[in-house]
């Protein structure tokens, strides 16, 4: 028998090779067919017709089948196969099916150019993969980097970089100096402007992240072709850096973090060139201070990089016998503190243009509290890793948040290698991991995650490391084989490290959709069309955190009314405040966020999406009334509709003017529908934008009101609209309100709502995983909407192109876990002749097609849990009974999920006296910041620890009450 296949073994194999090429070739071109179908729906429909696709593909195979066995490379098609992991899944997901067959591309033409690169001199100057890597991370960043302006401290650099002011300590003057010139860039907004710089240093951090595994794992004067994979190697390492979450969203927004990230790989590529020698001290020592330098105008934080700098300086130090001690040490140890100190000068710019933006000097004082960041010292608790062990906790899921168990197991394989081998670079590398880790363990803010990028560039060059490690093991133990240079053995085990792309495929799929910025938010076109209105000259606008930043950034960056004082304050005291003193000096106010209480004090009016407040009344009109409402003590005197809202094009402006006859002597609220559906606001609106009820307002007074109302298929006929208003109390049934018809607005020129099927030919049947009804909805389509209690999967925005709505199944009675799919049937079908549905990529047309699946989580409760709205369950808590005052309270608490959130909701506690009074209060984020709830899985655990503080005003004599809830 052994015979017998050795004999014909070269015909097994080229049999092999023929299905091996032709299964590649099929499967490769089905995932080009399918993206085809599936991104140009329905334009070319025949790529998705099985009777077309499937022959095709066969004569794909049989020709690759023909002419690629004859090549030394014909296992190349072979990695087509991974494409498998989408092409089997009926779900439509363009971004997991585009990145993962871009993925196997990649590979293949990767595993194509490297096996030509034979000669020392190709792959000496092999820019292949470090070319590749910067391309790749370009694509996903320029893909999904927001145009528009950010939040936080990203809007603030996009508005202060472009005229050279100041920013939050520590003032980050290098930052904002080359921001300066990135802005200059003739190219799209000035906010994209800064948030592609910024991805630049990112970009510029990878190839350096690249060249240090490099040059980590080869010898100075190594022949480069004996270990291929030292290469590819590096480029998985460094491509898995770039596609971490945290290190992703910091470079595709105007932020510092990519430029640290970029001053610490180059000090520590620096180091290792050092402990290498492959730079000279005298030029090493110096570029390393003076990047120091640079670094910490940049982010004080470098200051971790000092330890290993200075170790790894006097570990090379030359040592020349001939010079004095005094020139040995003293000479170069002055020009290295030079060269550190000299790029610290940077901070000049705060003083110089402190004073050009505040019209004051900065001081002493003040410049050098803004330097060390002063104002955020006390959440500094550097006792905080012995005191508080929940620290660890949070670290460690931080961590896990951005690496699988898989990469941290390489990372942890390099490691060990790095300090059997290289160990004064992994002694360099593991002080600085430690210095940022004990800066993380003690800092109390929110964003952690931001100041641990220097960590996980250490855990990506040690997985580069443990990669090489791995597969120079393997190479030794398969060397006693004696295998060919051409053998397919050999080949997958140097070049092993590029399939590892298709997981980290996977991975960034996974990733994208939540890291995505790209669309468009229009705040700005809001921020345009309030800007625009006729505001009074010199007034103030009070804006919340979500208004400000775009309403600042126009107002900025296009000189848009720039005599308009816009104003973010930290509470709601201090907008009330704020308020006061401005309205009370004669000065107009605009507000762009709820403030309680203003009713009855203050003239309300509506200015469009803002509440104009003052103290002169406004006089009655005597132009007639379009409708009466409440017995004629109110009457609406204009009406004004447009089609598409100069603030959303998306929804119709509603603006309407009302004068108060005589004042009601209850609480009347707005409840406006269209033609004889739901009202819009089930729980109804008061006028001016929520402020002002009508029972709050003097006779003869007008008030100017305002919405913004979305047209759907549910609500609407197809050529019109007709508006219905009535005023009502609170919790009036829809069918005893007295509706009135105040206008319509025309649909049939340019109408937002089109369809190639009436409402009444769709339905939407539900059925569990073993095809039985759950409901048919059968009743022209209207909004189905999802129980709290159930996960929504990937439901589909729009029936295909045809109809545009939202899919929201209606379930009844009581569910068990599990999933349930979602179905769709026309009826009679006008898309085939035979009255059926086409589903799908390769399907044949059918009576029913799957839209999606639902997933009833089947969390259990724990026995005595407290179960938050089916959302949150607190499973356990404990706490001291005996308290005192102005002391504090410590509370253990367990969390679980119940189902996704969407929210990010913020905890309270209240400590409660018999009065329920407030004696004790804290409000914090789950885990410190670090963990919010719409991160939170189904069914995942966390235990948080709470520490409130008690106010001096705590009786000791009695009992107090401990509550505990949520909001958002």
């Amino acid at each position: 028998m052994l015979s017998t296949w050795y004999q014909t073994r070269h015909i097994s194999s080229r049999i092999l090779r023929t299905l091996g090429g032709s299964l590649g070739a099929m499967v490769g071109f089905l995932a080009v067919s399918r993206l085809i179908y599936e991104a140009l729906f329905p334009v070319w429909d025949w790529t998705g017709r099985i009777e077309i696709v499937l022959p095709a593909a066969i004569v794909c195979a049989i020709l690759t089948g023909i002419y690629l066995p004859r090549t030394r490379l014909w296992w190349l098609p072979l990695v087509l196969l991974f494409n498998l992991i989408w092409l089997a899944d009926p779900a439509v997901d363009l971004t997991r099916s585009t990145i993962v067959f871009i993925a196997t591309i990649l590979a293949t033409l990767l595993l194509w150019l490297s096996g030509r690169m034979t000669s020392e001199s190709s792959l000496q100057g092999r820019w292949v993969f470090p070319v590749t890597l910067i391309v790749c991370s370009a694509a996903l960043y320029l893909t999904t980097m927001s145009h528009n302006v950010g939040m936080a401290d990203t809007f603030e650099f996009q508005v202060t970089a472009p005229k050279m002011g100041i920013v939050h300590p520590t003032g980050y003057p290098l930052y904002l100096m080359l921001g300066k010139l990135w802005t200059l860039i003739p190219y799209d907004s000035i906010a994209w402007r800064l948030n592609f710089g910024t991805a630049v240093y990112s970009l510029v951090a990878f190839y350096f992240a690249y060249r240090l595994i490099v040059e980590l794992s080869r010898e100075k004067d190594e022949i480069t072709s004996l270990r291929p994979w030292v290469e590819p190697s590096a480029f998985i390492a460094s491509l898995c850096l770039a596609t971490l979450p945290i290190v992703w969203g910091q470079s595709i927004g105007a932020e510092v973090y990519s430029l640290h990230l970029l001053f610490v790989t180059g000090g520590l590529w620096l180091i290792n060139r050092l402990l290498t020698q492959r730079i000279g001290w005298d030029n090493g020592a110096f570029w390393l201070a003076i990047l120091l330098g640079l670094g910490m105008t940049n982010h004080v934080t470098t200051v971790f990089m000092l330890p290993a700098s200075a170790l790894v300086m006097w570990l090379t130090w030359p040592k020349n016998t001939l010079l004095r001690p005094a020139e040995t040490y003293w000479g170069r140890g002055l020009q290295l503190g030079f060269s550190f100190l000299v790029p610290l000068s940077l901070y000049a710019y705060l003083p110089i243009r402190w004073r050009a933006v505040n019209g004051e000097p900065m001081g002493f004082r003040r410049f050098i509290d803004w330097v060390i960041g002063g104002r955020f010292q006390g959440a500094l608790q550097w006792r905080a890793p012995f005191d508080d062990p929940q620290r660890f906790d949070i670290l460690l899921q931080l961590i896990l948040d951005q690496w699988p168990l898989w990469l941290l197991a390489l990372s942890l394989i390099g490691l060990i290698a790095m300090g059997i081998r290289r160990t004064n670079q992994a002694a360099a590398f593991v002080i600085t991991a430690i210095g940022y880790t004990y800066y993380t363990l003690s800092y109390y803010v929110p964003d952690l995650a931001v100041f641990m990028l220097p960590i996980h560039l250490i855990i990506a060059v040690f997985c580069g490391y443990g990669l090489v490690t791995i597969i120079d093991i393997l190479n030794t133990l398969l060397s006693g084989d004696q295998l060919p240079a051409g053998s397919f053995r050999l080949s997958l085990v140097s070049r092993f490290p590029l399939l590892l792309l298709i997981p980290l495929a996977l991975l960034t799929a996974g990733r994208y959709a939540q890291l995505d910025q790209s669309p468009n938010d229009e705040r700005e076109q809001w921020a345009r069309a309030v800007l625009a209105q006729d505001l009074a000259p010199h007034a103030a606008i009070l804006a919340d955190s979500e208004k400000h930043p775009p309403l600042y950034y126009v107002q900025q960056t296009e000189n848009a009314r720039l005599d308009l004082d816009i104003m973010i304050l930290p509470d709601e005291a201090a907008y009330r405040a704020e308020l006061d003193q401005r309205v009370g000096a004669g000065q107009t106010v605009y507000l762009a966020r709820f403030l309680p209480q203003l009713a009855g004090i203050y003239n309300l009016q509506a200015v469009g999406p803002l509440t104009a407040v003052s103290l002169a009344n406004s006089p009655a009109s005597s132009n007639a009334a379009t409708a009466s409402f409440y017995n004629k003590q109110i009457d609406l005197v204009t009406v004004d509709i447009s089609k598409e809202s100069l603030f959303d094009p998306n929804l119709v402006q509603v603006d309407l003017t009302w004068r108060v006859n005589e004042t009601p002597d209850e609480e009347l609220k707005v409840f406006l529908r269209w033609g004889g559906f739901d009202p819009i606001f089930p729980a109804g609106r008061l006028p001016a934008n929520d402020f002002l009820p009508f029972n709050g307002v003097a006779a003869g007074q007008m008030i100017v009101d305002f919405y913004q109302l979305p047209l759907t298929a549910e609500n609407i006929a197809f050529d019109s609209a007709t508006l219905e208003i009535a005023l009502a109390p609170p919790f009036t049934p829809t069918s005893e309100m007295d509706w009135q018809e105040v206008g319509e607005i025309n649909l049939s020129n340019g109408a937002p709502i089109s369809s190639d099927i009436a409402p009444d030919e769709v339905r939407i049947l539900t059925t569990d995983r073993f095809n039985n009804h759950l409901k048919t909805h059968s009743e022209p389509l209207t909004t189905v909407r999802i129980p709290d209690q159930m996960r929504p999967g990937p439901l589909p925005t729009s029936l295909g192109t045809f109809y545009p709505l939202e899919i929201e199944p209606e379930i009844s009675g009581d569910l068990t876990a599990g999933s349930y799919d979602i179905y769709t049937a026309v009826n009679p079908s006008p898309l085939t002749k035979d009255g059926k549905l086409r589903c799908g990529w390769l399907r044949w047309p059918q009576d029913r097609c799957l839209l999606g699946s639902v997933t009833v989580s089947g969390v259990a409760l724990a026995d005595g849990a407290t179960n938050f709205g089916d959302r949150i369950a607190l499973n356990d808590y404990a706490t001291d009974s005996r308290v005192s005052p102005s002391g504090q309270i410590e509370l253990q608490t367990t969390w679980q999920g119940l189902t996704q959130i969407d929210e990010d909701y913020t905890i309270f506690l209240q400590v409660l006296n018999q009065e329920d009074g407030i004696v004790g209060q804290l409000d914090i984020k789950p885990a410190q910041g670090t963990r919010p709830t719409n991160l939170w899985e189904p069914g995942e655990t966390l235990a948080d620890n709470y520490v409130i503080p008690l106010s001096d005003s705590l009786s000791t004599e009695d009992s107090h009450r401990l509550i505990i809830g949520f909001y958002r």
